[in-house]
């Protein structure tokens, strides 16, 4: 498989323009081209070549007795001294047909902390790839990104995340409302954006987004409160 690599950057400080609505389709395009790029390929071609992983690290899955989903287990963040703080926010959902509100759990993490206000080592949140995948195969990029706190989560019915069974607790717009939840939750004020397969399409309509509001907010008081995208990245 070929492998698509986009990368775009985005500075929310800019003008409003129209430019990202009139290049929608062709990025509809590029992302379905991303995505068509296999997860398995990325762990294929980049994790076992990775200086951390050596061949007594766990690569292997294992169903939890108590849940269906299974957890993915790596010791390499243990042995390299690298903080990581777990957490979790509620997301609601209305589930039909008699429309009752139900809370979820989005379980993520957050890899180097301590620096996760810093102005000069601003940092990344992943977006993990799927529909379906838990966001433990990008991990090894804490390896690789030094300095800066990475946020991983994994999105509603992913991995360590609660998995609603009704079907209307899954829509693009919700996980995006789930992704802009998060951005509040963790207080992010200046952050990069990277998104993988999937997670480039969600990050994406994310940004979309908040082109929009920001196109039909002349004085722009509704985003005088919003985290600032420095860039996004699409594999």
């Amino acid at each position: 498989h070929h492998a698509f690599t986009i990368i775009i950057t985005i500075i929310m400080r800019s003008p409003p323009s129209n430019r990202l609505a009139a290049q929608y389709p062709l990025m509809i395009l590029a992302f379905a081209l991303a995505a068509a790029s296999w997860n398995a390929a990325l762990a294929e071609a980049f994790l076992p070549t990775h200086p951390s992983w050596s061949s007594a690290t766990t690569r292997s899955f294992k169903s939890s007795p108590s849940s269906s989903r299974y957890d993915f287990l790596s010791s390499d963040t243990a042995r390299s001294g690298t903080k990581c703080r777990e957490g979790s926010m509620t997301v609601a959902r209305t589930i039909f047909p008699d429309d009752l509100q139900e809370e979820f759990q989005i379980a993520y993490q957050i890899h180097r902390p301590m620096t996760l206000s810093s102005q000069q080592a601003v940092p990344l949140l992943v977006l993990h790839g799927g529909p379906g995948v838990p966001s433990d195969y990008l991990q090894p990029l804490v390896q690789v990104v030094p300095y800066r706190s990475i946020v991983f989560y994994d999105q509603l019915g992913c991995g360590r995340s609660d998995e609603p069974q009704a079907l209307e607790a899954y829509s693009m717009d919700q996980a995006v409302d789930d992704l802009e939840q998060l951005v509040q939750h963790l207080g992010l004020r200046q952050f990069h954006l990277l998104g993988q397969s999937f997670g480039g399409i969600l990050g994406y309509e994310f940004l979309k987004r908040r082109a929009e509001r920001v196109a039909n907010d002349d004085d722009n008081s509704g985003m005088s409160d919003a985290a600032e995208v420095l860039s996004f990245t699409v594999s």
